[in-house]
């Protein structure tokens, strides 16, 4: 069985809902209208994106990603930063002013890299896979939902 590849506006949905540089990240009815959905059914489409087990899987998926590239951009900035305190030091020994800046600089950039690794990221977890029957439910729940959306509309 092959796996479908998730559609242009499944995958904006998962990049603007994951991105925390997003202004709709976690915000999945904005994330929703952002990729292209309806504003009058953002909301019911956001609730049957959240549970697809295929839009699941991408959220998964960019936001292992995401940690990927962000610990390699941490580790270059560490390396580099270590390259200039020690291209440094010795300078700095010698009461060049400017080294000794440059130097402390550099320190406390290191120590603000180190206590933003200590920290844990905190984001909404992916939600489990729901069983097809769950789906299903939440599916019904949403086109009822839609239904009665549009009937108050109508009567408004």
């Amino acid at each position: 069985m092959s796996k479908r590849p998730l559609t242009a506006k499944q995958t904006s949905f998962t990049e603007y809902y994951c991105n925390p540089g997003s202004d709709t990240y976690n915000n999945a009815t904005q994330s929703a209208i952002k990729a292209g959905y309806s504003a009058g059914s953002a909301d019911v489409r956001a609730a049957e994106l959240v549970v697809n087990s295929r839009v699941i899987t991408a959220m998964t998926e960019y936001k292992a990603k995401t940690t990927a590239k962000l610990d390699h951009n941490r580790d270059i900035a560490i390396a580099q930063l270590n390259q200039n305190i020690a291209w440094l030091t010795p300078k700095a020994k010698t009461g060049d002013t400017q080294a000794v800046q440059a130097l402390t600089g550099a320190i406390r950039e290191l120590d603000a890299i180190s206590n933003l690794h200590k920290q844990t990221i905190v984001s909404e977890p992916v939600r489990p896979q729901a069983t097809e029957a769950e789906q299903e439910q939440l599916r019904e729940l949403a086109r009822t939902y839609k239904i009665r959306l549009v009937n108050d509309l109508k009567h408004a």
